[in-house]
């Protein structure tokens, strides 16, 4: 069993505030025992093609086109980014956000989240959740596609990759104390609560 821990504040009072109003969630303990539902193989993603209208969805894709235009008669602008995973083409639609084109750029890989609409007859995700991969190379982007991806119980607002983020940050600052003796784990051949929690 784990001990409650420390507050999530060290996640930023943002994050903090999400997890206590979206799952009731206020400790790193608490975090660290919100287990993964179930595991997907990265070929079990939902393809853009049968993503489904007015359901929320993550999905990865790679930035095929990015432009910023004047909306008239509004003000502002909106930033709209094209991804393709391969099947097919979806649309991220960023009001009064151009400032976003920095990092948004054609060639970027990423996971986009957010509720599927449409527009102009086009799939779209209006002001989605997303986190960017880092550059990689070969073998690292091969590793990364046999990885299984794990789906915690999430909200619309708190998508599973993002609790996935916010578990890996934790598990980087805490120390997990072992509840069972080592002399115990060696004669069963068991891993600590450490080890199994970081697996």
């Amino acid at each position: 069993m784990l001990e409650k821990g420390e507050k999530l504040s060290m996640l930023g009072e943002k994050t903090a505030k999400s997890f206590a109003r979206q799952l009731g969630i206020t400790t790193t303990g608490e975090l660290l025992q919100h287990y993964p539902r179930r595991y997907l193989k990265r070929g079990e993603l939902t393809r853009i093609a049968d993503l489904p209208v007015g359901e929320i969805a993550t999905v990865v894709g790679e930035i095929v086109s990015v432009s910023a235009r004047f909306i008239k008669g509004r003000g502002g602008h909106i930033l709209e980014a094209t991804i393709s995973d391969g099947s097919s083409l979806l649309s991220l639609a960023f009001f009064g956000q151009a400032w976003r084109k920095e990092e948004l750029t054609k060639g970027r890989r990423g996971f986009f989240s957010g509720k599927v609409g449409s527009f102009s007859g086009k799939l779209q995700l209006a002001h989605p959740d997303y986190e960017l991969f880092d550059e990689i190379t070969p073998e690292e982007a091969k590793a990364w596609a046999e990885l299984p991806i794990p789906v915690y119980p999430a909200t619309s607002t708190l998508p599973s990759w993002r609790i996935e983020t916010s578990i890996r940050q934790v598990l980087g600052q805490s120390v997990i104390k072992e509840v069972i003796p080592n002399e115990i784990l060696s004669k069963r051949n068991l891993i600590g609560l450490s080890a199994a929690i970081h697996r």
